[in-house]
């Protein structure tokens, strides 16, 4: 042991015997108790998020224009459109109705109910 390290054992020869029966007895991951444990933690601290791209204007732009030129196509990309220039969150524009919008001078006037 030149270097000044002092080992709690030598790793060639193992850990000790009482170690050894001390991992033995924990819990592995199968282990229903485990299990519970490892839910309660992720309802509790929840799980890590993915992130996703934002919808920069390129590409709402796009996406508006995939809609296709039906009924239901000019309805999505009213929805898209509107959305995105007034900045909503996903639940308020698809809850306007047609009376909450009306045209003003200098453009459109929504009114977001609760």
């Amino acid at each position: 042991m030149s270097d000044g390290v002092r080992w709690a054992w030598r790793p060639q020869a193992g850990p000790p015997q009482a170690l050894v029966v001390r991992l033995r007895s924990f819990a592995t991951t199968d282990d229903e108790l485990v299990k519970v444990t490892v839910r309660g933690i992720r309802r509790t601290l929840g799980t890590a998020k993915i992130k996703k791209v934002p919808a920069t204007a390129e590409r709402l732009l796009a996406m508006a224009a995939n809609t296709g030129a039906n009924l239901k196509g000019l309805h999505d990309r009213a929805l898209l459109l509107i959305g995105f220039a007034g900045a909503l969150r996903r639940s308020e524009p698809v809850a306007l109705n047609i009376e909450d919008i009306e045209e003003a001078p200098d453009g459109m006037k929504i009114t977001i109910g609760r």
